[in-house]
């Protein structure tokens, strides 16, 4: 399948799978999976882009959900499995991100930290009240994840941990390689992006990796 970043080709392709009723459930739940996950990949990871990207691929989903046939609905629950192993995955690259990035001595401005709990707070919002379904929306361990990718970037505010000189100087090199001329915030907003994208990179190749055959 030729695979689109924008939300309403995303959402189509995502629908054409959830509505593929003679596919096995691992194979539908993969697939979506993967489509999701490409889709994250397509920029820099933020929590507001995980917001989006989930909110586009429910939707596609739950037009699916909402046929009468009881395979179509099935279909559809096996994607919707796929969807929740892809927010996963993107929580956990956020949550890494930030905390290497505090450990490291990462600094935020007041103004940008702010930014990013709001984005952050906007996705506990699409993950819950705004999108309720038991693979996507807020188990204890996904709402775990999201305080602690909060206080991290808050860590990264109030500068409570000294960072070691190799970490620091790793974070000054990367710092230096992404500058662009603009506001010192601005360059640690882009740092904490690539971090998460990284990280996600590394999340997607383990479960590549850990993947059987049959579902890869």
């Amino acid at each position: 399948m030729r695979r689109s970043h924008d939300p309403a080709s995303l959402a189509r392709d995502v629908q054409a799978l959830a509505s593929q009723t003679k596919g096995a459930a691992a194979d539908v739940r993969a697939a979506v999976r993967d489509l999701t996950l490409h889709a994250l990949r397509s920029r820099l990871l933020t929590a507001e882009h995980l917001a989006s990207v989930t909110k586009t691929v429910g939707q596609g989903i739950g037009n699916v959900m909402e046929q009468p046939a009881a395979d179509a609905r099935s279909a559809a629950g096996h994607a919707m499995q796929g969807l929740g192993d892809a927010v996963a995955k993107g929580l956990l690259a956020l949550e890494l991100a930030a905390r290497e990035f505090a450990d490291a001595g990462g600094r935020l401005n007041a103004d940008e930290s702010q930014q990013i709990i709001d984005e952050i707070a906007r996705l506990e919002q699409t993950l819950g009240k705004d999108w309720q379904h038991e693979h996507v929306m807020l188990a204890p361990a996904k709402k775990q994840r999201l305080a602690d990718l909060a206080a991290h970037v808050q860590r990264a505010v109030s500068g409570a941990r000294q960072a070691e000189p190799a970490m620091r100087n790793t974070l000054h090199e990367l710092q230096a390689t992404v500058h662009d001329g603009k506001e010192a915030a601005v360059g640690a907003a882009r740092i904490l992006g690539l971090m998460a994208s990284g990280a996600l990179l590394g999340v997607s190749e383990v479960l590549r990796e850990t993947a059987t055959p049959g579902d890869r």
